[in-house]
């Protein structure tokens, strides 16, 4: 038997170690592969059901000696309740450096702001979302995940 514990709050914080201290990072958390690696609309973060949260975080100079080579740290805080308890999940972020709430490209299609994704942390190839999922523990009732940001060829003079 599962005891489910009314009100329950699962605390679910993503840790993204960026490289630049502008614009903001933001954080979708999945549940399935359809908005793996697709921009989507505020509509759709609002009423999708394999979209399970966003989150928009500002940017602050990293303490955590473990990620020196990215100085720079985002919070985004998902409060999950009970019903994902060993769900699997995937969280994907963008280094939003003009906060235009979408990637940008250069014209050959390289993307010009930072990248990450959970559980993954090597830059090519690009993982699936199965190679991002992690799940939900039922023996705690809170997660910190990190991920580091990987840029190609970054433009922070983006307007």
């Amino acid at each position: 038997f599962l005891f489910i514990n009314k009100g329950f709050s699962y605390d679910l914080t993503v840790k993204v170690h960026t490289e630049f201290n502008l614009g903001n990072v933001k954080c979708l958390l999945i549940n399935s592969n359809k908005y793996f690696m697709k921009e989507v609309t505020e509509e759709q973060v609002k009423t999708a059901p394999e979209i399970v949260s966003f989150d928009t975080a500002e940017i602050y100079p990293n303490e955590d000696e473990v990620f020196e080579n990215r100085p720079f740290t985002a919070d985004c805080v998902f409060k999950l309740d009970e019903a994902f308890i060993g769900q699997r999940l995937g969280a994907t972020v963008l280094h939003d450096f003009n906060d235009n709430n979408r990637m940008d490209y250069y014209q050959i299609g390289i993307p010009q702001e930072g990248w990450g994704f959970t559980t993954h942390t090597w830059l090519l190839p690009l993982p699936s979302y199965e190679d991002i999922g992690f799940l939900i523990p039922a023996d705690q009732d809170e997660l910190t995940l990190n991920i580091s940001t990987h840029y190609l060829f970054p433009n922070p003079e983006l307007d």
